[in-house]
């Protein structure tokens, strides 16, 4: 075989490998952007973007609330493999309260928890894994905690959720929605997280455990001894 049709298979067999990869790069694309499709039909005024990354963001509203669904891929975690969180946000009423956030078996690489941005070290409520991690903006939010202690329980007993926050105007949960392959990850370092879509029932049991978070702060708090009034 002479140098010059060397050449041209050479060419070929590269460019059918582009062409290979591009393929590929299109399907992985299409399979991200549409992960959030079966929760389009529970949301009202359903508007899907993409973010850089390729993962899509979905914004709508359930009744009169607002509601925000992401897709965050991480790959800081340490001795783990790379993990891609859902977080669901849905508006409250803007209330003078203190923002706080419970972060559970945080390493300090968390770059999307809102917890590593507040000031102060709260008590996680009773009944709570030891290893939770909650801070606040000032120290009534402690009482709050206090207050929210049943829905919170509630929400952490599903080991995939990493974070809870009271933010202003707003309530976050992030739950971990997959996992990345283990040989795209050792091998190539490329984070492939598969194409399993969020399920619709997942956004709504999140949802509705937000709406029971939001009703338990709204409460008003249990009598005191001190607060009880004396004839």
């Amino acid at each position: 075989m002479g140098p010059a049709l060397a050449l041209v298979l050479a060419l070929l067999g590269g460019g059918a490998l582009a062409w290979l990869a591009r393929r590929e790069h299109r399907a992985v694309a299409a399979a991200r952007a549409a992960l959030l499709d079966d929760c389009r039909a529970v949301l009202d005024t359903a508007r899907l973007t993409l973010a850089p990354d390729g993962f899509p963001r979905l914004d709508g509203t359930i009744g009169s609330r607002a509601v925000r669904l992401e897709l965050i891929p991480d790959s800081l975690t340490l001795r783990r493999l790379p993990q891609l969180w859902l977080a669901v946000t849905i508006s409250t009423r803007r209330v003078p309260r203190p923002a706080f956030a419970l972060l559970t078996r945080a390493t300090g690489a968390e770059f999307f928890a809102a917890t590593h941005r507040l000031a102060l070290r709260l008590d996680p409520p009773a009944g709570l894994p030891a290893e939770i991690l909650a801070r606040g903006a000032a120290r009534r939010a402690q009482a709050l905690l206090d207050r929210a202690g049943a829905p919170l329980r509630a929400l952490f007993a599903d080991p995939r959720i990493k974070e809870v926050a009271a933010l202003p105007g707003a309530l976050r949960v992030v739950r971990q929605a997959a996992e990345g392959r283990r040989g795209d990850y050792l091998l190539l370092r490329q984070c492939v997280f598969g194409d399993t879509p969020v399920a619709a029932a997942t956004l709504l049991a999140l949802h509705d455990a937000l709406v029971g978070l939001e009703d338990a702060l709204a409460a008003e708090p249990a009598p005191t001894d001190k607060d009880e009034v004396r004839p």
